[in-house]
């Protein structure tokens, strides 16, 4: 719900952004089903331009010519639909201002130079328009959403709005001002959900500024993040910060990715499609809009909706160094069009639909496909166990077939990995790397060949050296018990210089962690815990010593965890900071703390 006092807030605060004038031609694209048309609508008319409203069948099939023949010098329209016109297609037009989806540098680049490029941001739910860029000095500048209009940004934490970030970290926009609306109509619950009052730093205020009370908030769902110049930029939804077997994924990073990397695709998609019949869960995948001559992709048959497709290995190797490899699409299709709603915006349920059924062809076609066929036992061994990672036919993975062209991820890869049998030694990264079958064999069998064997403790040591008498001179200089060191080597100088800063300067190269403990969870078990991960992890009971003859070492000591217990959770904090990392003590320490408020951190 918007009210008559929200529209006149924000004519007021977006007309110096927007520059409409009396010689304005306004091309009414924009669905009156969208928000963007209210302001587009009334916008014009206050600045008393005109409003060009095309027939509807020109709007859809005839946009170039329409717009030329109205005479239209502002367009208003989404990125997406950008892509269909061109400087040259629309030679009235003197303003683009892009609305509805994120805005990606080569949209920009397209029109750059040849008209003024506007890039704004806005939920209907705040009249509809709340940040405006205008004044871009850059393509590269157009593409981050701007500045409030009319609105004040405020950037929080996603999961908790009550936690402001800092400038520069991602997080989720809160808007505040007179554009913010009233609600949903006849839906208290979802207006509860969206529309907040007085987050606590609000109410606390800052040294400069006191809190205030009383103001109503709108959670946008977007994610951003402050610019040095004090622009936003959008990173992406926060609902398309989906998770993939529980690792957090951002649809957006993924895409803008793939755009970077791949010059000829016009645009890149990413979503999750879950295939029918299919076990082997949900499937991150990429679909590729290519400009019309790609040398580097092998374009499908003219009469393909899409198809999936193999890019160059260069390409592959870019993404899997850039991205975690949980964010590497596991199939990328080549897509004639993206498919797009009646307002213009991408239409992803469509293209969910598309996908799933291309990728569920691809599978089918796969298990037609006459195999090569290992030989070897460990061939046949991994051949096994990439069927049962798959759940399909053993027989079905050929020794060129892909594993993750058959529908596997990185889950599936760790899966692989931890079925692998006594002679089959293989990594997640290998199997990223060399990811068809054959490549896989031969890579065990090389493995194999090579097999390291164990370091046996003090081997590193350089020089000549008594072993008995170096630990006992240890041990009388740092006060140790000698049976208890079970190994020594050399530091690296990386790790000699930043104790010796953290000698001079107390705090330095030092974090603190607090976990705050579930009132169930009982404190011994969770020191039993702890001690029992220091044992099976040598770094976590290395200190660093001096010896004389051997110089800086790393030692690595038998011992359990020296546990402090105390009241008081910011004191103990700034305690700790205040104590150095000295040469000789554990370079980790560990305290049960009862805060002030009687919880245990």
């Amino acid at each position: 719900m918007l009210t008559h006092c929200n529209l006149a807030s924000a004519l007021y605060h977006q007309a110096q952004h927007l520059q409409f004038t009396k010689e304005s031609r306004v091309y009414d694209f924009s669905s009156y089903s969208f928000g963007a048309s209210l302001s587009q609508t009334f916008t014009s008319l206050a600045a008393g331009a005109c409003l060009c409203v095309p027939r509807e069948q020109d709007r859809i099939n005839n946009l170039a010519q329409s717009i030329t023949s109205l005479r239209a010098n502002v367009v208003t329209i989404t990125p997406s639909v950008a892509q269909l016109l061109g400087p040259r297609d629309v030679p009235t037009v003197q303003s683009v201002i892009f609305i509805g989806e994120p805005l990606h540098l080569r949209d920009v680049t397209r029109w750059w130079g040849q008209v003024r490029v506007l890039n704004v941001y806005g939920p209907s739910e705040c009249t509809p328009y709340s940040d405006i860029n205008s004044h871009a000095s850059c393509p590269q500048e157009a593409t981050r959403i701007g500045i409030g209009a009319g609105q004040v940004t405020w950037v929080v934490n996603p999961d908790n709005h009550h936690h402001l970030l800092p400038l520069g970290d991602i997080g989720e926009l809160l808007l505040e001002g007179p554009l913010v609306g009233e609600g949903y109509l006849n839906d208290p619950d979802k207006t509860a959900m969206a529309f907040i009052h007085d987050p606590v730093w609000m109410r606390q205020g800052s040294s400069e500024r006191p809190g205030r009370h009383r103001k109503r908030l709108y959670k946008t769902g977007d994610l951003v993040h402050y610019n040095e110049d004090g622009n936003l930029t959008f990173v992406g939804r926060k609902d398309t910060q989906i998770k993939i077997h529980g690792q957090r994924v951002e649809l957006g990073g993924i895409e803008h990715c793939l755009q970077e990397h791949m010059t000829e695709a016009k645009q890149v998609v990413v979503d999750v499609i879950i295939p029918k019949g299919e076990s082997s869960g949900p499937v991150l995948a990429a679909f590729i809009h290519m400009y019309p001559i790609s040398a580097n992709l092998k374009h499908p048959a003219p009469t393909c909706i899409a198809e999936i497709i193999h890019i160059s290995m260069d390409i592959e190797g870019i993404l899997t160094q850039q991205l975690p490899r949980y964010m590497v699409p596991t199939v990328l299709f080549f897509i004639r069009e993206i498919p797009l709603t009646v307002t213009g915006k991408l239409d992803r349920g469509r293209l969910r639909e598309i996908g799933t059924s291309c990728f569920h062809k691809s599978m089918e076609r796969q298990r037609q496909m006459a195999k090569s066929k290992p030989t070897s036992r460990i061939g046949l061994e991994l051949q096994n166990i990439l069927g049962r990672v798959l759940a399909i036919d053993p027989a079905l993975v050929g020794l060129e077939d892909s594993f993750f062209r058959l529908g596997g991820d990185s889950i599936g890869a760790m899966r692989v990995v931890s079925e692998e049998k006594a002679d089959i030694e293989l990594t997640v990264s290998q199997i990223f790397q060399y990811p068809t079958l054959g490549n896989l064999v031969s890579l065990c069998h090389h493995v194999a060949d090579k097999a390291p064997g164990h370091i046996p403790p003090f081997a590193l040591l350089r020089g000549s050296f008594n072993k008995k008498l170096l630990l006992r001179e240890i041990a009388a200089q740092y006060q140790l018990d000698a049976t208890i060191i079970d190994d020594a080597y050399p530091c690296t100088a990386l790790q000699e210089g930043l104790l010796s800063l953290s000698l001079k300067l107390p705090g330095a190269y030092m974090i603190q962690r607090t976990l705050e403990l579930h009132p169930t969870v009982q404190t011994a078990d969770f020191c039993r815990e702890w001690e029992e991960i220091a044992r099976n992890t040598a770094i976590l009971r290395t200190r660093i010593v001096q010896c004389s003859d051997v110089g800086p070492l790393q030692l690595v000591l038998n011992e359990g965890i020296q546990w402090v217990h105390t009241i008081g959770l910011n004191e103990y904090l700034e305690e700790d900071k205040k104590r150095p990392m000295e040469v000789g003590k554990p370079l980790a320490r560990y305290a049960i703390v009862i805060d002030n408020t009687g919880a245990g951190s």
